[in-house]
């Protein structure tokens, strides 16, 4: 009996744990700053000494880019970069969270599983410490953000409030200090380089220094155009010509460097290699629901600024 009374006794302290525990996290999770989103804006402010700071506002901010006035295929680039799933996930990824689960067992080099909308309330509310409280009061935030704000705005906020470079916030800012135009004129190429920059914008910004990519820079950009093309954003022909294509801040580069053979085989085993080391072409290749067309027409002087119908295609309707 004085057994059963104490497991009953362990039983109610961790119920009573696990409420409170939750009760803290539902204090700490902004509602009323989520609830402005679904109409409000986000202004940024920069300084060396506080970094940047974050406003929700009821009036468009100056240098804000609206999603119809993005171009297209800058936002599939990034999407496809960063989160693949985002018009079909309620939030958080769990087959990524699987994935990096298992490469971190296999003892692989760990990456993060973190969803686009994980990413705007982490950089909206939350520091950077990497506590367990951290990340359940962000997970309780992202999912009342999905639950109260449109797939489209999501895109649409963090596309304006993340960072591309030292002291650069937002796409609008990106596009004119890289390549001296607006994020409507921006290329599939343009806004691959804009996505690689994401993990690391600081450091991954070399290349802009150097005006040419480096090796790393120039892998990923055309990895993220491989993916573009299994998604049937752009069609392969495109995205082989892209690469081969110089962004426009390039100087010329030694003739003697040499591409791999991106046809057949080769191409094939460059898709199976993309930067986070994941098998993207056999994951994905036969998903009807990420493709826009069956077949985009190739034009190399074009922007394809319909390619990516974002709230029709990707609806979850």
């Amino acid at each position: 009996m004085k057994k059963h009374k104490k497991t009953k006794v362990i039983i109610a302290l961790i119920l009573l744990l696990i409420s409170l525990s939750a009760g803290y996290i539902g204090i700490s999770i902004p509602f009323g700053e989520i609830n402005k989103l679904q109409k409000g804006f986000v202004k940024s402010t920069y300084s060396d000494e506080l970094g940047v700071q974050y406003t929700i506002v009821d009036k468009r901010p100056k240098g804000w880019s609206p999603l119809k006035s993005i171009s297209p295929n800058a936002t599939s680039a990034i999407m496809l970069s960063e989160d693949w799933d985002f018009f079909r996930h309620v939030g958080v990824d769990v087959s990524q969270i699987k994935e990096a689960a298992l490469d971190g067992i296999k003892g692989e080099k760990l990456r993060g599983a973190s969803t686009i909308s994980q990413q705007l309330t982490k950089n909206l509310f939350f520091s950077n410490d990497r506590s367990l409280q951290r990340k359940l009061k962000e997970l309780g935030a992202t999912m009342y953000l999905e639950n109260k704000v449109s797939k489209e705005k999501i895109l649409e906020l963090y596309l304006n409030v993340i960072q591309y470079g030292d002291g650069i916030y937002g796409i609008k800012d990106a596009a004119k200090h890289y390549f001296n135009k607006s994020p409507k004129s921006l290329t599939a190429k343009e806004g691959a380089f804009l996505a690689m920059l994401l993990p690391s914008p600081v450091r991954y910004a070399q290349s802009f220094k150097e005006k040419k990519l480096t090796e790393f820079a120039d892998e990923t950009v055309n990895n993220i155009l491989d993916k573009m093309a299994l998604a049937k954003v752009i069609s392969k022909e495109k995205a082989e010509y892209l690469k081969k294509q110089k962004l426009n801040f390039e100087k010329g580069r030694a003739k003697s460097r040499q591409r791999r053979n991106l046809s057949g085989i080769g191409n094939r085993q460059r898709v199976k290699k993309l930067t986070d080391g994941r098998d993207w072409e056999n994951r994905y290749k036969y998903d009807p629901d990420l493709s826009v067309a069956e077949e985009v027409k190739y034009d190399p002087d074009a922007i394809n600024e319909d390619d990516l119908k974002l709230k029709e295609e990707f609806s979850l309707e």
